[in-house]
């Protein structure tokens, strides 16, 4: 072999050997802001600010008015968004998933006023009300259960009680 192969063949090697750092897929938050009526009127032209948050932390934060967008790539995960402007109800949307490449777009709907109001989506495969559901299902049957229990430990306390009258 000469030394132009050798030499070329470990230049390979060593390329297909080095470890190539993998870039996680963005996706994407895509925010629409409106609002209706008296709102509508309160609100136009005021700046709000929208802010991404991952674990408490912002990732990404801007402002903007009503019936305007903004579109920001993220890495996959669970984020919160907080919409909040001067004479605004604060608005918290919590528990927001975000795939690698895809999008999710989210409505802010803004109301004038003051105080804050928190929608919670549910992050994982079940359901709040659904566990809800399943924990009232579990809890009727437990009542069930106990109810059968002190008939038997009754019935055995009489058992008892009449086999000490015999014996």
């Amino acid at each position: 072999m000469t030394p132009i192969r050798t030499i070329t063949g470990l230049v390979v090697c060593l390329v297909l050997l080095h470890p190539v750092p993998v870039i996680a897929q963005q996706g994407k938050v895509y925010i629409r802001l409106g609002a209706g009526g008296d709102s509508y009127d309160a609100l136009a032209g005021t700046p709000i600010m929208v802010t991404v948050l991952r674990d408490g932390t912002i990732v990404q934060q801007s402002e903007t008015t009503i019936n305007n967008g903004l579109t920001w790539s993220v890495t996959p995960g669970v984020y919160d968004v907080r919409l909040e402007a001067d004479g605004a109800v604060t608005e918290v949307k919590q528990g927001i998933t975000v795939i690698e490449g895809q999008q999710v777009s989210l409505l802010g709907r803004m109301q004038a006023g003051e105080g804050l109001h928190i929608v919670e989506y549910a992050t994982g495969g079940v359901t709040r009300e659904e566990l809800a559901v399943r924990l009232a299902r579990l809890d009727e049957a437990m009542t069930g259960l106990k109810r059968e229990l002190e008939s038997v430990v009754r019935t055995l306390g009489r058992l008892e009680g009449l086999m000490k009258e015999g014996g």
